[in-house]
């Protein structure tokens, strides 16, 4: 089986070469901003894409404290609780709306002009 090689563009792979490995070599959000030159949700845009697109296992710490490869199986099973975590989070969300959606569509508590019936 022949590996197809990934091209990256310009500011994925400044991304990638300042990532360093282990947590204590995280390198912060402004700190990607001030690398790629790019604003602060395009940088998260470009690790979004790298992560699940690319493959990449960029692990982050929570409350913005950075972003990193990891370089050691804890850090790695760190990085995936926090993943299955916000999993859980985002899932209650969507069950959620999903509920009040069932409520608005059997109550028909919505119109389509925006407003609300009483």
């Amino acid at each position: 089986m022949v590996k197809k090689k990934v091209r990256y563009s310009k500011t994925e792979s400044a991304i990638i070469s300042v990532l360093g490995y282990g947590k204590q070599n995280a390198i912060s959000r402004m700190g990607l901003v001030s690398a790629t030159h790019c604003a602060d949700r395009t940088v998260r845009n470009y690790i979004e894409k790298l992560r699940t697109e690319n493959g990449l296992v960029i692990a982050s710490l929570p409350k913005s404290k950075g972003y990193y490869f990891a370089s050691t199986y804890e850090e790695l099973e760190e990085y995936r609780n926090l993943c299955l975590s916000r999993e859980r989070a985002e899932k209650k969300k969507r069950v959620a709306a999903e509920k009040e959606m069932k409520k608005w569509k059997t109550q028909q508590l919505f119109d389509f002009s925006g407003g609300y019936h009483e």
